[in-house]
Order: C-alpha cells, then structure tokens, then sequence
C-alpha cells in the first residue's frame, strides 16, 4: 500500500481535491477532523487547559475554535505545544488506520504536513496550490474570518515554493486549469506503482 500526503497552505482547496479522490475509491485520513476528535477525548483535555486554560472548551464543552485560532497563530509557543501533544497522537491513529485498509493507496490530509513532521513514513506527497488572492476569497467565503487573520494563518504556514520542493505531484486549483485530468492522472501513476511493487 502506498500512503501518500496531500497537503496545500489554507484555501488551497485540498479537502475538495480529498473528495474527489475519496468519489475514485481511495480512503482518506482528515488529520485536521481526527486532531479535533482527539483533542476532546479526557486524557487530551486536562493538557488543552494546561495550555490555553479553562476557557478552551465552550458551556457545550465543545472546542473554543475561535481561541485556539488566536492564541496558536499569534504565539509560536502554543502552536508547538498542541502540535507536540496532538501530532504523535494522529500519527498513532494513522498507522492504525491505514491497517485497516485494503485499496492500492491511501491518503493523509493535513493542512501543515510538513510543518509537523506529518510526512514522516510517507511515500509521496501531493500539493494542492493556488494563487494567494483566491485562497484568502475563499476563506473570507467559506469561514467568515477577517483578511488579516488570514494572512497570519498563512505566514504560519510553508509557502506553495517550500512545499513544491517536498512534493511529487502538485494539482493547480486556480479555476483555470481543469481539475479531474490532474487527478486522474495521479490516481494512475499511483496506481501503477503499487502494482509494480
């Protein structure tokens, strides 16, 4: 089994991609859905207050996204204390995952793939990428956050060039360039090459 990344900074529209790939049979790990899974289970929960402090958790006990925005894309120290309790934990999931699986080749999706050490044990890499102005209109869209916290979350992140350098096949989602002909054709290399081993 081939375990190949996807990754691509926010906007990118790797979760779309993820979809289309998922519509072709191919499993895929949502690392950013299972860090959010983990981080509410108990044992996760008394470090979460640790670190941003009781107000982590809503009335609801649900998760106070909008601070952990905040505090992690303004303060690199919180940012590298929930990716240093959350991140061997998805790895764990992952692996664990992935044994349950049985196509040709699976994907991880992760936003910060390569700024966490995600990619570590994988055996490509795929990058989702499109032009900055678009990605910061389809969050403001999608999400309702403001240009400028946007920005931030995008300077936290390894640019388009970093990430192409890591990276084995790229998809341009500029909503220029036709989307499934790229697909497809990553979908049947990776396919010829699990055969082949």
């Amino acid at each position: 089994m081939i375990k190949a990344g996807l990754t691509g900074g926010i906007g990118s529209g790797k979760s779309f991609i993820a979809q289309i790939f998922m519509s072709m049979g191919i499993p895929v790990f949502n690392s950013d859905r299972v860090a959010a899974e983990l981080m509410l289970e108990a044992e996760q929960r008394t470090e979460l207050e640790n670190i941003f402090g009781k107000e982590v958790f809503t009335q609801t006990q649900t998760l106070n996204r909008k601070l952990i925005r905040e505090k992690i894309f303004s303060d690199v120290v919180y940012r590298e204390k929930l990716n240093a309790l959350i991140h061997p934990l998805v790895q764990n999931s992952f692996e664990r995952w992935c044994s349950e699986q049985s196509t040709h080749w699976v994907i991880k999706e992760a936003a910060i793939l390569f700024e966490s050490g995600a990619d570590n044990g994988l055996d490509t890499v795929i990058l989702v990428k499109a032009p900055e102005a678009l990605r910061i209109k389809r969050v403001e869209n999608r999400d309702g956050i403001s240009e400028q916290m946007i920005r931030q979350i995008i300077s936290t992140q390894w640019s388009d060039d970093q990430k192409e350098k890591q990276s084995e096949y790229v998809v341009v989602n500029d909503e220029v360039q036709m989307l499934l002909p790229q697909i497809i054709q990553i979908h049947s290399h990776l396919m010829g090459r699990s055969a082949a081993r």
